[in-house]
């Protein structure tokens, strides 16, 4: 696979940069085929455009002892991912709002998250905040409100599949340099093992 490219959207709007009549391809399910329960929530989000679907209705399971994860990796350079963003708690221990998932900015108002890295499906949204526009976690950056939790109808455990969850932000972001949306890839795009691809997290 190829590295998502950062694009432009510095208008301060709820509806997301057109995409030439072709839908943009991912992983959602939770956009792509929503279940009943969810239907109404999500066609109710103005402006998130609809999702291609490469995932099969019901994701293979992965077995619960098999550990996945990344090993190594490198720092990155201030505004090198500009639409990753970091996900807070508050931590009474500590008395802040600490990182607990590394998240993707998708939309002005909206971040898709994995659903293991919310409480519940009825979790209130002011638990939550986010951190965007900057590589180091406890940087000095304003974090954001979120209003609404969406965790996919079908998820139960990470290793079961449908681990998807999207925050809506209290108040757009406006874009800068350091703050982007991830920039999908088109639906017609064809990915070969001998493309590269980036994690960040």
């Amino acid at each position: 696979m190829r590295a998502a490219v950062a694009t432009d959207h510095s208008e301060d709007t709820d509806r997301p940069a057109a995409t030439s009549g072709v839908r943009p391809r991912s992983c959602l399910a939770l956009l792509t085929q929503p279940s009943p329960p969810c239907a109404d929530a999500v066609a109710a989000i103005p402006g998130l455009p609809h999702l291609g679907g490469s995932v099969p209705d019901t994701p293979a399971p992965v077995p619960e002892n098999d550990l996945l994860g990344i090993v190594g990796g490198h720092n990155a350079p201030q505004g090198k991912w500009p639409w990753q963003v970091s996900l807070r708690i508050y931590n009474y221990h500590w008395a802040s709002w600490v990182h607990i998932c590394g998240d993707s900015l998708i939309h002005p108002r909206w971040v898709l998250t994995a659903a293991h890295c919310i409480f519940g499906k009825d979790t209130d949204p002011s638990t939550y905040r986010i951190h965007a526009g900057d590589v180091y976690l406890y940087g000095g950056r304003e974090l954001l409100n979120v209003s609404r939790v969406i965790v996919h109808p079908d998820y139960v455990a990470a290793h079961l599949g449908f681990d998807l969850a999207l925050l809506r932000l209290a108040t757009p972001v406006n874009a800068a340099s350091s703050v982007q949306l991830v920039a999908l890839p088109l639906e017609a795009l064809n990915f070969t093992p001998e493309d590269e691809c980036w994690l960040t997290g």
